[in-house]
């Protein structure tokens, strides 16, 4: 990443945002920072940035806020969420970058993909006849090395293809598109959260339309086809 003076200024900039909205709202709202340095940065590289800098403020507000005024039964559902979310981030993302994990993707290759299609979208979306079908294409010689390489380079942990540089340097920082956009996003997608993608419309000049399906999971295509066709069908026939 070039240390720019635009690259400086706006993580500055984030930096301030993160405090002023922690202190003046709470936690919820600090986290706005990381989409203004994502004008400048890879979203990943931004997150890991500004991860300390919430984990400092948080450690610090302890002083203030003790164990005895925390609620309970939030604490009941948030802590089992957040190791949860921690481990499954963990086990698909870092662990990928290692040799266990590689020996994962390349061993148990439906077991693997089998908690991503179980954990990503609501119970019961698929019929496991489904699965099987698509676990053929899983033997593929070349299947665990194209995965592996896709999430690693997707993280940072991988080089991209040479002759993609160029195109990949055009995305930093993301441009803006000139074209009308539809986004449909799952209200259930436990991967990318719902609200990623939100108040994303500086991205884009030619109009920004988002349409989040209740109930829908990681694979709107599949899980709610009809939805899908009709809302294409609508925003290209208006």
């Amino acid at each position: 990443m070039e240390l720019a003076a635009t690259t400086i200024l706006i993580s500055f900039a984030g930096v301030f945002l993160i405090c002023f909205m922690k202190g003046a709202f709470g936690g919820g709202f600090a986290i706005i920072g990381i989409p203004l340095l994502s004008l400048v940065m890879d979203p990943v590289t931004a997150g890991g940035l500004l991860a300390p800098l919430f984990i400092a403020m948080d450690l610090y507000g302890l002083r203030y806020w003790k164990p005895s005024t925390w609620s309970k039964p939030d604490l009941l559902l948030l802590v089992p969420g957040l190791v949860a979310g921690i481990g499954t981030g963990y086990l698909l993302f870092q662990n990928m970058a290692t040799p266990r994990g590689a020996r994962t993707v390349q061993d148990e290759r439906e077991a693997f993909t089998r908690m991503m299609w179980d954990t990503w979208a609501p119970a019961g979306w698929y019929d496991p006849a489904d699965f099987d079908e698509a676990a053929r294409a899983f033997q593929g010689k070349d299947w665990a090395e194209v995965v592996l390489h896709s999430y690693r380079h997707r993280w940072g942990f991988a080089e991209g293809d040479p002759a993609y540089a160029e195109d990949e340097a055009r995305l930093y920082p993301a441009p803006v598109l000139q074209v009308p956009t539809l986004v449909l996003h799952g209200g259930a997608d436990t991967c990318n959260h719902p609200d990623s993608s939100q108040g994303r419309e500086a991205f884009f000049q030619g109009g920004y339309e988002r349409q989040v399906l209740d109930g829908v999971g990681h694979f709107p295509q599949r899980e709610a086809p009809q939805a899908v066709a009709d809302a294409i069908l609508r925003f290209c026939l208006k």
